[in-house]
């Protein structure tokens, strides 16, 4: 008879895997971390790493979250995080602090020194949230509850905001969407929608949009009215990966505020200096009429 010996598992391997059976029994999969089969179970950062419960280190260059942008355990903000929490931790939503004040005004005086407009800020708490506000906002300054978006852009996953993002895989199982948005093809000019050479067309595909405006027999405007509220814009889009030509915007912005139509700017993934400028409609000579980043 051979003596078989069974490796044994460590305390740690044990709970490692009592982890990804709870995962897979109680978590919901409506997350894109479960996009993988096992997802990765993170136990421990610093600066640009983060560390596995296997003990695995994976270089995070996913900054495109604004938790990360400035690394893990940032010791400045962790010395701040401290601060507050030994001083206003959280506070009802009825009351003002300090801290949110000048935050607001040192956004809104950084907008005006760039753009020359003064405006208020709104604080809230995720990239789909201030979307749904900056939708009513629309419908209430404008009477008009259509908007036009741009393919490739994804402004957000709740129901209303489904029907303006461009993936159609977020809206399959969730029936009709009476307000859908109007989609115009983006200046991805590796993947041209009208097969055009890059650099050869002369934005050619922001002239289209504009050129839908030129009568009512395109079905969106007549001289003087047009169905849409706002244009929803994703500058730079997938998280910043595709950039637009220069003058792709110019083509028909100016055309859709001198309509009445609403510039909204959707900065959430590549605002706050993540192109290089505090704010990424900079690049391109644009103002717009309402902007949100993270």
């Amino acid at each position: 008879m051979t003596n078989c010996s069974v490796p044994q598992l460590s305390e740690q391997e044990l709970k490692n895997s009592a982890l990804y059976r709870l995962d897979d029994k109680y978590m919901s999969w409506g997350d894109t971390v479960h996009y993988q089969s096992r997802p990765i179970i993170a136990d421990s950062c610093l600066g640009d790493r983060v560390v596995d419960i296997h003990g695995n280190i994976y270089l995070d260059s996913q900054m495109w979250h604004s938790s990360c942008n400035f690394g893990y355990r940032n010791r400045e903000i962790e010395q701040a995080v401290d601060r507050q929490l030994h001083k206003l931790p959280q506070v009802s939503g009825d009351y003002l602090h300090e801290e949110k004040i000048l935050l607001a005004e040192e956004i809104c005086e950084a907008i005006y020194q760039r753009t020359g407009l003064r405006g208020r800020v709104g604080f809230n708490v995720g990239g789909t949230l201030v979307v749904e506000d900056a939708s009513k906002i629309v419908r209430k300054n404008t009477g008009r509850n259509r908007v036009a978006t741009l393919m490739g852009g994804h402004h957000g996953r709740s129901l209303t905001v489904s029907g303006m993002s461009s993936s159609h895989r977020y809206r399959q199982y969730c029936g009709e969407f009476a307000d859908r948005a109007i989609m115009f093809p983006y200046a991805n000019c590796g993947q041209c929608y009208y097969d055009k050479q890059p650099g050869e067309c002369g934005s050619y595909c922001g002239k289209m949009i504009s050129r839908a405006m030129e009568n009512d027999f395109y079905g969106i405007a007549s001289e003087n009215s047009n169905e849409i509220g706002a244009f929803f814009l994703e500058l730079c889009q997938g998280r910043g990966y595709t950039v637009p030509p220069k003058d792709f915007f110019r083509q028909f912005v100016p055309e859709m505020q001198k309509r009445g139509i609403l510039i909204v700017d959707d900065e959430i993934q590549v605002g706050m200096f993540r192109t290089g400028k505090l704010f990424a409609f900079e690049h391109y000579d644009i103002v717009p009429d309402i902007g949100f980043v993270e």
